[in-house]
């Protein structure tokens, strides 16, 4: 994602030339995965029939049965629907919130993607270990949590640079923290060990479906209370 940026940043003042080449980066990629990644045939293989009620059952896990596992569900939700929205929504922030021109918010999108992927980096490595060594989880989760909402204070109350480069020191924090705890946190909670693989299927769209949504979340609160909402939302 942070080289996608960086790279991205370059295009601003040609937006044509960045979708062109964005789509021959996606060719290529696709072609070397058709061809590397050479797949056995499923031809031979039985066929169960399909039922829908099944299938969706599949999907469904009991809070009431599993509430740890309800909880890591909806904290990862949570994290990736603040955090993808505002990735995706920087450059306009950077534009409106902070009064950068295209061209300049363009270049500083890369820095900020730089410092946000490096503090997370050194949290990961820190609290990865420490996690083992205490045999805690839940306790990080929780510092993570509010090491993000603490970084969303600073281009609250000071909607410039310095305030944005904050923000990345801090929330990159504490989403590198979160992300080297949280998988361990849902291993440690699954409601079946023996369905280990539908389990962390279903964590996954916790991780997928914030991707869709946030967009539409995050226009609303734009059109409804401005840019400065962006960031009581993440946090």
């Amino acid at each position: 994602m942070t080289l996608g940026i960086l790279i991205a940043g370059q295009f601003v003042a040609n937006m044509g030339v960045g979708y062109l080449v964005v789509a021959l980066a996606v060719m290529i990629t696709t072609a070397l995965l058709i061809l590397l990644n050479q797949d056995r045939s499923s031809k031979d293989l039985a066929v169960e029939p399909f039922r829908l009620g099944s299938f969706l059952k599949g999907f469904w896990v009991s809070p009431r049965l599993h509430p740890d596992f309800a909880w890591a569900f909806a904290q990862r939700f949570a994290m990736f629907l603040g955090a993808i929205g505002l990735t995706g929504y920087m450059f306009y922030i950077l534009l409106s919130y902070v009064g950068m021109d295209p061209v300049t918010a363009g270049g500083f999108m890369g820095l900020q993607s730089l410092v946000y992927a490096a503090s997370s980096v050194v949290a990961t490595f820190i609290a990865g270990p420490l996690s083992d060594k205490l045999q805690r989880r839940k306790m990080f989760v929780v510092i993570a949590t509010l090491l993000i909402a603490i970084g969303c204070i600073f281009p609250l109350l000071m909607p410039t640079t310095t305030g944005i480069l904050l923000y990345s020191v801090v929330a990159g924090a504490g989403f590198g923290a979160y992300m080297a705890v949280d998988v361990a946190l849902v291993v440690d909670v699954l409601p079946s060990p023996e369905e280990a693989a539908t389990c962390l299927g279903i964590i996954n769209i916790a991780n997928n479906v914030p991707q869709m949504l946030s967009p539409i979340i995050y226009a609303g609160l734009i059109a409804a209370f401005g840019y400065s909402s962006l960031w009581v939302g993440r946090s």
